[in-house]
C-alpha cells in the first residue's frame, strides 16, 4: 500500500496543500514529526496520490474520528480501532470495506506515531474474518461488493443509437461511449486523454479466416496514467481496429470528433471537451470552457470522469436498459430522509436503523441493472472472455498486471452453458 503522506495531519499543513496552487518559493511547513520542509515539497507529496484515492482515505479517517468523538474514545488508544471495525461490521459493511478501512487507518495511525500493536491488529483481522463468514452465509443477495452491469455489444449499439450525432454534443457522447468500451476504459482514462494521446494508423496483419494480408484503419491510444500506473512511468498503449458497422466504429467516431475540433480551431489539450448549449467546444477559438471549471487548470477544457459516468448512465436510461425508481424506492435511497428518520430515533437505536437501511439499499441496488463508469470495462472484458481471448491478451489490452486478482472480479467464474459439464454428460 502506497503511503499517503497527506494523511499525516488531519487538517494540517500537508493536507492543506492538496489541490491548491503551487506554492511560492521560500514558503515552509511543519510535518507531524516536527521537521520543516518547503511548501513545494509538501504540495508535491500531498498531490502525488490520485485525487479519488485521497478523497477515499480522508473519508475513512473522518468517519473514524467522528465515531470516536461521538463516543468519547481516543483514536490512538489500544482497542479503539478494533472496536471501530466491529462497528462497521455491525452496520453490515462487506469484509472488503472493513479491510480497506483497516489499511487506511492503520497507516494513518502509524504516520501519527501511534502504530497498531500486534494484539489490536489480530483482533481487527478476526472481526473481518467473522464478517466475511457471515457474508457467505447471507447468500449472493447480500454478500460481496456491488458490481457494475456489463455493457454487451447489443447494449452498446442501443446506447450509441440514443446519441444525436447531428449535434456536437451527440458526436462527443457517441465517441466517448465507443472509445471507452473498445479500450476497456476506466471512466477516468478517456477523460484524461489529450489529443496527442490518440493517433490514427494503418494496421497490417493476416486475416485469421482467409490467411490473406489485410490493411485496416486503427487507433493507437496511449494511456498516460491509470490505476496501476498513477505516476505515468509505464508505457500503456491500446490498439483498436476499425469495425465493420459504421455506427459502432471507434475510428470513424474519432475522425468525426477531430473534424469538429479542427473546424472550431481547438488547439492542443484535452481530447474529450466540454460542450456548451450552442455546440461550442471548450477552448476552441480562445473561448472559455463551458460549465464549471475543473480543479486542474491544465485540463480546464476537458470533461471529467464524472462526465463520462453521466454519459454512460444517461445513454443506458435513454436506451431503456434501466428502470426508473419508484417514489418508495427513492425514499429508501434518500440521504435527507435517512437524516430525518435518524433524528427522530433515540441514540441507542440509530446503529440498528443504519444497518437495516443499508441492507435495504443494497438489496434494492442489486435488484436493478447498474450502469456505471466500470460498465464499459466490464462489458468488453466479458465479451473478450466469451470469444475465447486468452487471459494474457485480456490483461495486456485492459492494462492489468500479469496474474491480476482484480481481473478475476470482472471475468465470469462459471463456464458458459455450452461447456457446462452437465450439458456435456447429459443422459
Amino acid at each position: 500500500m502506497s503511503v499517503d503522506v497527506a494523511a499525516q495531519l488531519a487538517g494540517g499543513a500537508l493536507m492543506a496543500a492538496e489541490g491548491t496552487a503551487y506554492p511560492g518559493a521560500g514558503e515552509q511547513v511543519v510535518t507531524s514529526s516536527g521537521r520543516v520542509i518547503s511548501a513545494r515539497t509538501a504540495w508535491r507529496a500531498a498531490n502525488s496520490v490520485p485525487a479519488g484515492t485521497r478523497a477515499a482515505r480522508r473519508s475513512r479517517v473522518r468517519g473514524y474520528t467522528t465515531w470516536c468523538a461521538e463516543r468519547g474514545r481516543v483514536p490512538t488508544d489500544p482497542g479503539t480501532l478494533p472496536d471501530y471495525v466491529t462497528h462497521l461490521a455491525d452496520l453490515a459493511h462487506p469484509a472488503a470495506t472493513l479491510d480497506a478501512h483497516l489499511g487506511t487507518l492503520s497507516t494513518w495511525l502509524e504516520l501519527a506515531r501511534h502504530p497498531l500493536d500486534g494484539e489490536d491488529r489480530r483482533l481487527a483481522h478476526a472481526v473481518i474474518a467473522h464478517r466475511s463468514a457471515a457474508e457467505a452465509r447471507e447468500g449472493t443477495a447480500a454478500a460481496g461488493a456491488l458490481q457494475a452491469t456489463p455493457v454487451t455489444p447489443q447494449d452498446l449499439a442501443a446506447m450509441v443509437a440514443t446519441c444525436d450525432r447531428t449535434t456536437v454534443r451527440g458526436l462527443r457522447d457517441a465517441y466517448t461511449l465507443l472509445l471507452d468500451w473498445y479500450m476497456a476504459g476506466r471512466c477516468s482514462e478517456p477523460a484524461g486523454l489529450d489529443r496527442v494521446h490518440v493517433t490514427e494508423l494503418t494496421a497490417r496483419y493476416l486475416d485469421a479466416a482467409t490467411g490473406r494480408p489485410v490493411a485496416r484503419p486503427a487507433l493507437l491510444v496511449t494511456v498516460p496514467t491509470d490505476k496501476i500506473n498513477p505516476h505515468g512511468r509505464l508505457d500503456h498503449r491500446v490498439r483498436i481496429l476499425a469495425q465493420d458497422t459504421p455506427e459502432l466504429c471507434p475510428v470513424l467516431a474519432h475522425r468525426e470528433w477531430v473534424r469538429v475540433l479542427d473546424e472550431q480551431r481547438a488547439g492542443p489539450g484535452p481530447l474529450l471537451r466540454r460542450v456548451d448549449r450552442n455546440g461550442r467546444v471548450g477552448g476552441a477559438g480562445g473561448r472559455r470552457p463551458a460549465g464549471r471549471p475543473t480543479a486542474d487548470a491544465t485540463r480546464s477544457y476537458g470533461i471529467s470522469a464524472r462526465t463520462v459516468r453521466g454519459i454512460i448512465a444517461a445513454a443506458a436510461e435513454a436506451a431503456d436498459l434501466v428502470e426508473a425508481w419508484t417514489p418508495e424506492q427513492r425514499r429508501i435511497l434518500s440521504t435527507a430522509a435517512e437524516a430525518a428518520d435518524l433524528a427522530a430515533l433515540p441514540a441507542a437505536d440509530r446503529d440498528a436503523f443504519r444497518a437495516r437501511l443499508r441492507a435495504e439499499r443494497r438489496a434494492l441496488r442489486r435488484s436493478r441493472a447498474r450502469y456505471t463508469g466500470h460498465s464499459m470495462r466490464r462489458g468488453l472484458i466479458r465479451e473478450m472472455q466469451r470469444r475465447g481471448v486468452v487471459r494474457t491478451v485480456i490483461e495486456q489490452h485492459a492494462r492489468y498486471r500479469p496474474g491480476s486478482r482484480a481481473l478475476d472480479r470482472y471475468l465470469s467464474d462459471l463456464p458458459d452453458w455450452a461447456n457446462n459439464p452437465t450439458a456435456l454428460v447429459r443422459l
